[in-house]
């Protein structure tokens, strides 16, 4: 309530008291029921007096908040006032700015709200696109660390079958060793019979020439021993000698050698 409205009941209140008090003197009515309609009229405002009393005393300590108040409400009711103030001409001319300012307000409104969303859309997208790129990348990595593994552990186990291949590789080789100085110690070979021989035990061909390679052995004495021994058994022309001594893979140089020994 400002201070006007409150001043102008204030001055109400008062006046009725002042008749209520006038007409409570007048002898002809101290006695009848219209007297003590007022009386209690009276009693009303005087009650109502005092409130007004109160507020008016509330209202002082806001006299900053209503100035201003008053100052805004004011202001705008001069800026109506102009504009009551203008003819028709200068209202519809008001009027069709107020709409252009309007129009161009909400478009603003609308292109300010279309970029936030399409700038939002955007930057979803870019953060979907990241997501899946750090997606795929993840699985990428994850995809070549456990084929690394994978290459690791067939590596490591192709070196250890290797490995294993090595040791029972040494192991026949140095068995087929000593098996071809056994046959050697009570018989006679050429080195392909001798191969073929180690071969007949069971061992692989690279078992066998590597045993044939690695043993100290004169395959001129070899042939000379086969010779003498085919000789000992029966009798050979020196043509059938080298026949017989060529089927037991002697090499010519050999078996010419062998001949020479038994007087061919």
């Amino acid at each position: 309530m400002n201070g006007g409205l409150f001043m102008k009941k204030l001055f109400v209140s008062l006046l009725v008291l002042s008749v209520v008090g006038f007409v409570g003197c007048g002898e002809s009515v101290t006695e009848s029921v219209e007297y003590q309609e007022l009386e209690s009229k009276y009693s009303e405002l005087e009650t109502e007096y005092e409130e007004l009393e109160t507020e008016y005393g509330e209202l002082k300590k806001q006299d900053v908040e209503d100035d201003k108040t008053i100052k805004n409400l004011q202001s705008q009711v001069d800026k109506a006032k102009d504009y009551l103030d203008l003819d028709q001409e200068e209202k519809k001319l008001v009027d069709e700015k107020i709409v252009e300012v309007n129009k161009a307000t909400e478009e603003r409104i609308a292109k300010e709200k279309a970029e936030k969303e399409a700038a939002e859309k955007a930057k979803k997208e870019e953060e979907e696109i990241a997501k899946k790129e750090a997606e795929e990348k993840a699985a990428a990595e994850k995809k070549a660390e456990e084929e690394r593994k994978a290459q690791e552990e067939q590596a490591k186990k192709e070196q250890e079958e290797k490995e294993k291949q090595e040791k029972a590789n040494l192991i026949e080789k140095t068995n087929a060793i000593a098996t071809a100085k056994n046959y050697l110690s009570f018989t006679s070979f050429s080195r392909s019979g001798l191969i073929h021989q180690l071969e007949y035990e069971g061992y692989s061909t690279e078992a066998a020439t590597y045993a044939v390679d690695n043993i100290d052995v004169d395959w001129n004495q070899q042939c000379a021993k086969t010779a003498k021994n085919y000789m000992d058994y029966m009798a050979f022309s020196r043509d059938g000698l080298y026949q017989q001594l060529q089927y037991e893979g002697f090499t010519d140089e050999q078996i010419q050698y062998g001949l020479s020994s038994v007087g061919y």
